[in-house]
Formats: C-alpha cells, sequence, structure tokens
C-alpha cells in the first residue's frame, strides 16, 4: 500500500465519520423532538398518571423504548370509536412517531455497520460534499430584490439607529434560503427550522453591514442587529452566526487588544464579496477596516486601527455620522476621520503619542475653522495633548478611548450608549 493510497483511503474513512456524525445529530434531534411530541399527548391524554410516574423515576420518559410508550398508552382509556374519534386520531400520531423513531434508529445502526465494514476495506467514494447532499434537503434560491440604503452619494456611514431602521426595512425583503452556489457551503450546521431561519437571516444582515455600510467591528454589528430582530446584544446565537461565516472564508477576521480596549473586525473575504453581490444585485462597498489597511498602513499600525475604528463606533452611537478617511484637497495631511451631527462638523485627528506636534495641530484647526478635535488612547495621552494645544492657543475638542470604553462599561455595555452621552470629554 503506497503512502498516496492510504491517505486518500484515511481521508475517505473521515470524510465519511463527519457524515455519519452529522446524520447522527441530525436524527437524535429528530427523536428528541418526537418524545417531546408523545410527552406533550401523554399529558394531555392522561397527565396525572403521567406526572405520578415521573416523580417516582425523574429520568422518565428519557429512558423510555418505544415498548414502553406503547406499554403507557395502551393503558389509556378511549371513549371515542370509529376513525374519527379524536382519541384514536392521536393513537395513530402516536404509532406513527413510535415507527418513526424506531426507523431512525435503524438508520444509526446501519451506519455504524457501515462504518465498521468501511475500516477493513479499501473507501473509494464518498466525500462530505456528496453525503451532505443526500443528507440535506437543497437549498437553492433565487434572491427577492433587497429594497435598501445600499448606494449612497456621500462615503458617511449613519449612525446607529439610522442603521437600526435601515436593517428593519430589509427583514422582509431577505432570501429565505441560501442562493446557489453557496448552499453547498453556508448550510446551517447542525440547525434545523427556526434556528436554521434565523441563522440564515443573521448571515445576510451581517454580509449587508459589512458591504454596504462598511462597518467592521463585531460589538457594533451585535448592536444593531439585536436592536432590529428583538434580541439582548451579546446573544450567543449573534457569536455563532459570524463564526460560521468566518469558518466558511466569507469574511476575514483579526482580533486587536490593546490596555483599554479589544476590537474583533471584520470585512468580507473575495468569496464574502460575491455572496454579497449574489444577495443584493451589486458590488460590496470596500468597508472601514479594508480601507485602513489600503490607505493607511493598516496592517502596520493595528493599535491606530483599531483606535481608528473604536472612535466611529462611538460617535456613531451617540448620533454622528462618520467617514474614515475621508478625501479632502484642503491639506496634504490625510485626516483620520470625519463626523457630522446637525450642525456640528469636525475632522478628527486619532493620537497615540504623547510628542508635540504643532505643525499637525495647525494644519488640523485650520480644515476645523480654528479648532483642534483630538482623540487620544489614554487618559494620559488626552491630558498631554490638549495641554499642547492650549499652550499654543488652538481652542478645540478632546476625547480618549480608554474614558469612553470605561463609561460604556458604567452604562453596562457599548449597545446602553444613546445620543445623549458626551463624545467630548472636554471641550476648551
Amino acid at each position: 500500500m503506497t503512502l498516496d493510497f492510504a491517505y486518500q483511503r484515511q481521508r475517505a474513512m473521515d470524510d465519511l465519520l463527519d457524515a455519519e456524525r452529522a446524520m447522527r445529530a441530525k436524527n437524535e434531534s429528530m427523536i428528541r423532538d418526537l418524545q417531546q411530541v408523545l410527552t406533550e399527548i401523554a399529558v394531555r391524554l392522561e397527565g396525572e398518571r403521567f406526572e405520578s410516574m415521573r416523580r417516582s423515576d425523574p429520568n422518565i420518559p428519557s429512558i423510555w423504548s418505544a415498548a414502553e410508550w406503547k406499554t403507557f398508552f395502551a393503558q389509556v382509556s378511549l371513549p371515542g370509536r370509529g376513525w374519527n374519534a379524536p382519541e384514536l386520531k392521536f393513537q395513530r400520531e402516536q404509532r406513527e412517531y413510535l415507527q418513526q423513531i424506531e426507523g431512525l434508529k435503524t438508520q444509526i445502526k446501519a451506519l455504524e455497520m457501515q462504518l465498521e465494514k468501511e475500516r477493513g476495506e479499501k473507501v473509494n467514494e464518498p466525500t462530505t460534499a456528496s453525503l451532505r447532499r443526500d443528507i440535506e434537503p437543497k437549498t437553492k434560491a433565487v434572491p427577492r430584490p433587497v429594497k435598501a440604503m445600499l448606494r449612497r452619494d456621500d462615503d458617511l456611514t449613519p449612525p446607529v439607529d439610522i442603521l437600526v431602521n435601515d436593517v428593519k426595512s430589509i427583514l422582509n425583503s431577505l432570501p429565505e434560503k441560501v442562493p446557489a452556489p453557496f448552499d453547498k457551503v453556508l448550510t446551517g450546521g447542525y440547525r434545523t427550522g427556526k434556528d436554521l431561519s434565523q441563522a440564515i437571516q443573521r448571515y445576510w444582515l451581517m454580509t449587508y453591514l459589512i458591504g454596504c455600510h462598511r462597518l467592521s467591528a463585531f460589538l457594533e454589528i451585535d448592536v444593531i442587529i439585536s436592536r432590529a430582530v428583538g434580541l439582548k446584544a451579546g446573544a450567543g446565537s449573534m457569536h455563532r452566526a459570524m463564526e460560521d461565516l468566518v469558518s466558511e472564508n466569507l469574511v476575514v477576521t483579526q482580533t486587536i487588544k490593546s490596555a483599554y480596549t479589544t476590537l474583533a473586525l471584520y470585512r468580507l473575504s473575495p468569496q464574502g464579496e460575491r455572496l454579497f453581490e449574489a444577495l443584493f444585485h451589486t458590488k460590496p462597498i470596500e468597508n472601514e477596516w479594508a480601507r485602513i489597511n489600503r490607505l493607511h498602513q493598516g496592517e502596520q499600525e493595528a493599535q491606530h486601527t483599531m483606535n481608528m475604528i473604536a472612535f466611529a463606533i462611538h460617535a456613531r452611537i451617540r448620533g454622528y455620522s462618520t467617514c474614515i478617511l475621508p478625501e479632502n484637497k484642503q491639506t496634504t495631511t490625510q485626516p483620520d476621520l470625519w463626523i457630522k451631527r446637525g450642525d456640528e462638523s469636525l475632522y478628527i485627528e486619532v493620537e497615540l503619542s504623547e510628542k508635540e506636534n504643532p505643525v499637525k495641530w495647525k494644519n488640523q484647526a485650520a480644515l476645523n475653522d480654528g479648532k483642534v478635535a483630538i482623540c487620544a488612547g489614554t487618559a494620559k495621552q488626552h491630558e498631554i495633548l490638549a495641554s499642547d494645544c492650549k499652550a499654543m492657543h488652538l481652542t478645540g475638542y478632546a476625547t480618549n478611548i480608554e474614558t469612553l470604553v470605561a463609561i460604556a462599561k458604567d452604562k453596562k455595555g457599548f449597545g446602553f450608549l444613546d445620543p445623549d452621552d458626551p463624545l467630548w470629554l472636554e471641550v476648551w
């Protein structure tokens, strides 16, 4: 036996094992569901006797076999006669459910026997993909047109409240199934029924916010979708949906940490861009993280990247529209951000050093009608930079991510911030 043959055989065995586990999990889930139905019927028909049995043995009915279910229902007194009697209809349903359970157990046993046989023979065939097609229903679907804020005349990302309303506006027009060819990739794992539908909806909403509104921080994406669909922010189902997109190489991720905060960032992969186009019939917009990497050495300056995005999300949840790395022909130095809320419009410099830089602050003041607008990383940096500008007789605004994060924690989380919470911690 050559090494190549052994490798191919082992790989085929691994695929078969994965498929068997998937089918077993699916069948076991169905068995649990059917047992729940039987339990509900037992309570409706003879609840007092059923509850008495459960008090004597708390493991009932989870330990019951089909024969024990039959024994229980055989002792139920039914007054009705004929096939039209409701009680006899229950009996038919019970018999059918028991037959289904026995059939699923037989399938599991047959798979186990097949695996034992394959361990001693050459395996040429099944791959995970082919077995998955046999086990799961095909879900080819043509996406319905999605009416949403897909294109705008400016480069601004709207504030959180507007993004929430925009997400709500597209909920009923999202495809209910995964379009081909992504139905072979994005299967929803072992989810079924309502759980699968919710997961698919969250896949599309996450893809939409990244590709349409330039978002990249999971913290913000989670809050927007949770508000739109009526969830509590931080739900495990949201994290798992994003993990599915990552595991199927539809989004790229990086977690950047500092002493005062951590941000998990996401952007669409080339395959994710194709998914966006299949869903929304237009090409995605470059999101904030991808833009910083392309224009501002974002990968080399990870801390600066994180603080730029952190400032943007704290501005948006307070009602500001934002633009990262805006184009401005008035200066040779590109501002880090531009924000706007009502009549307030400012170019922002995110600064993590404590060095004096009078040229930078004079250039920025020229863009802001004589005012500087500084976001530092820490409270200490904030104090030093603001003092430098005051010594230059420049008026302005200053804030820092360390304190903004602390304010969010005091309010029990980022999602509890609102437009009344100040973005600027110092104005002079």
